[in-house]
């Protein structure tokens, strides 16, 4: 980490405990064992935790009280090492191909049953992170401006023919409202709950097109048993 990295770390704050003990427990303990495979400067929270230990901070009530999965943007692919590879199942791995510029890492820690997801920084965002102890540790976590830039991008796509979790429009409103900002209209019908597959056969195509010793999936039977899901 460069000298400006150590020096935003000095000021890292704590924030509020959002989670019942059982899931701050599993957080924590996934934190702890992801946080050696990654570089701290390149990688940021995002998502439902961000968004919740955020909200937190204005001293706002907690409205998930369960982790199911934690997602993080990061500059580059490299900022999460192959040595992932060594604790945590790898569910999908996929680099840019033509027609699809992003890459993903998805992993799942067979102890805490949290399912971890690695995205491209694709605008920038991590720029405006601030440092937070999170159980404890120090990490980077999105701010507010950025999350609800990212839901709003999300919805923008959203359509009845590419529809989204109505999550994203929810966590849109709430952040807007603590932001006075506003959420355009999106039809009922750009939503859908996500479904995940549970076709132990299945192969998914931009996994195998981006196959990678370093990173092997983990047998689909193993992911299923863990998650529910593939």
């Amino acid at each position: 980490m460069d000298t400006r990295g150590r020096a935003a770390w000095n000021g890292v704050h704590n924030a509020a405990s959002v989670y019942p003990k059982g899931e701050t427990e599993r957080l924590s303990g996934c934190l702890t064992r992801l946080r050696p495979h990654v570089r701290l400067d390149e990688i940021a929270l995002a998502g439902g935790v961000a968004i919740s230990l955020r909200v937190a901070e204005t001293g706002m009530a907690a409205w998930r009280h369960s982790i199911p999965d934690l997602d993080f943007v990061a500059r580059r692919r490299e900022a999460i090492a192959s040595s992932v590879a060594e604790e945590f199942l790898v569910c999908h791995y996929h680099l840019p191909q033509p027609g699809y510029p992003k890459f993903l890492v998805m992993v799942a820690d067979s102890v805490s049953r949290i399912r971890v997801d690695v995205f491209p920084d694709l605008v920038g965002f991590i720029g405006k992170a601030q440092p937070m102890s999170v159980c404890g540790l120090p990490w980077l976590v999105l701010d507010f401006e950025s999350m609800l830039d990212h839901k709003l991008l999300t919805l923008a796509e959203a359509s009845e023919r590419r529809p989204v979790d109505e999550k994203h429009h929810r966590d849109a409103v709430l952040l807007a409202k603590l932001l006075g900002r506003s959420v355009p209209d999106v039809p009922p019908t750009s939503f859908r709950t996500d479904v995940y597959s549970t076709d132990l056969d299945a192969q998914c195509a931009r996994c195998e097109a981006s196959r990678d010793p370093a990173f092997p999936l983990a047998p689909k039977r193993r992911v299923f048993e863990l998650l529910g899901y593939v």
